[in-house]
């Protein structure tokens, strides 16, 4: 660490090690419980709960983090910068036969890779005896990459962004990729789908996104005017891509009760229509009928859930959402000493307004498919010390 006359610190640190984790559900020996008497054999039975794995071990990782901190003008500025990078050997789930008496086993030889940044910026432009104005912000940045990928991700795996490939980011989803409507009911059609039976699901599957936002982070701002102090706080993400809510049913138009797009009325309505809109036409009929490119044909995919998940539906998900702005005040000695040590009161506004992407048309990216919208909340609070 060092000090100057123009600055009041600067210290740098650094750090590496290894460490390992004790994964629960493995364990050297098998492990069943007891099953209970069975009605129909009248033998009391075990159940399976973990295959024996006397060869798996710790998992393994290893990281170092940089820093940097430093505080300029007095303390008027600060701020801390941290660069880290950690690689792991995990165990990974992935299904084995189901003769084994359990569909999931663990398996060694994954390696995981986080490499990031974290930096935290505090400046106060003004401050004298009676006004202060100061200004926080932080953000971080992670990128992960898998190698060796030894599990077995199902198709929703993939659709969802929880699916784990090699050489990829953690969050990228996949979908099907939009080939245009069916001129002659308006049905969705879509690339490589006259495939034979696969058992790789990216074989009829394309990246259409990332879930994780490149650049995320909060900003802080507080005003003081004497006793009167106003505060505000922000989240903004960037650089995220999101699939907008679906709202065809399998079969049918929207049900009443369920919320449609204004979008909806530029469907497909007449042959024609295909040249100047990709919102498929209502599914009835035979526009209904299930699609089987998959190694399993119980599985049956719709034409119109698989628009839902496709490319054509892929939007930017960045937001700044303002999370609360709030007022305080806090009563002179004066006017309060006869019956109270301290008087003050705060109101607080939350979620007060948002701004998104053109593309959500005013909906928020954050809230889960199928959940309400954050709601908007009025606080008033008065604190009184005797």
């Amino acid at each position: 660490a060092w000090a100057s006359s123009w600055y009041d610190m600067f210290d740098i640190s650094f750090s590496y090690g290894w460490r390992g984790n004790a994964v629960e559900a493995v364990s050297p020996y098998l492990i069943a419980k007891d099953g209970g008497l069975n009605k129909y054999f009248q033998q009391y039975t075990l159940k399976m709960v973990s295959l024996p794995y006397p060869d798996l071990g710790w998992e393994k990782t290893e990281d170092w983090n940089l820093g940097v901190d430093f505080s300029f003008f007095q303390g008027r500025m600060s701020a801390g910068l941290s660069w880290y990078n950690k690689i792991s050997h995990v165990l990974a789930s992935r299904e084995v036969p189901i003769e084994n008496g359990v569909a999931n086993a663990y398996v060694d030889g994954t390696t995981m890779k986080n490499s990031g940044y974290e930096l935290a910026v505090s400046v106060t432009p003004v401050r004298t005896k009676d006004f202060t104005w100061s200004l926080s912000f932080n953000t971080s940045k992670v990128r992960n990459t898998v190698r060796n990928n030894q599990r077995e991700n199902t198709r929703d795996d993939y659709l969802n962004g929880t699916a784990i490939v090699s050489g990829e980011k953690y969050g990228t989803f996949y979908g099907f990729a939009f080939n245009g409507l069916d001129p002659t009911n308006g049905r969705p059609t879509f690339k490589n789908m006259d495939i034979d039976v696969t058992e790789n699901d990216l074989d009829y599957l394309v990246k259409i996104g990332c879930m994780e936002p490149d650049i995320s982070g909060g900003l802080n701002t507080s005003l003081r005017y004497k006793r009167l102090v106003l505060r505000a706080s922000f989240a903004m993400s960037f650089g995220a891509q999101a699939l907008l809510p679906d709202f065809f049913a399998t079969a049918g138009a929207p049900r009443p009760e369920q919320n449609a797009p204004r979008y909806l009325f530029k469907r497909w309505r007449k042959p024609g229509d295909e040249k100047i809109t990709n919102i498929p036409s209502i599914p009835v009929g035979e526009n209904c009928l299930p699609m089987y490119p998959f190694k399993d044909s119980s599985v049956s995919l719709y034409p119109y859930e698989a628009w839902a998940n496709s490319d054509v539906r892929v939007v930017d998900a960045w937001y700044l959402r303002c999370n609360s702005i709030s007022l305080s005040y806090v009563f002179p000695e004066r006017l309060i000493r006869r019956f109270a040590q301290n008087v003050g009161f705060t109101m607080t506004l939350s979620n007060p307004f948002q701004i998104v992407s053109s593309d959500f048309d005013s909906r928020d990216p954050e809230v889960a498919k199928g959940s309400q919208p954050l709601t908007r909340n009025f606080t008033f609070s008065l604190n009184v010390s005797f």
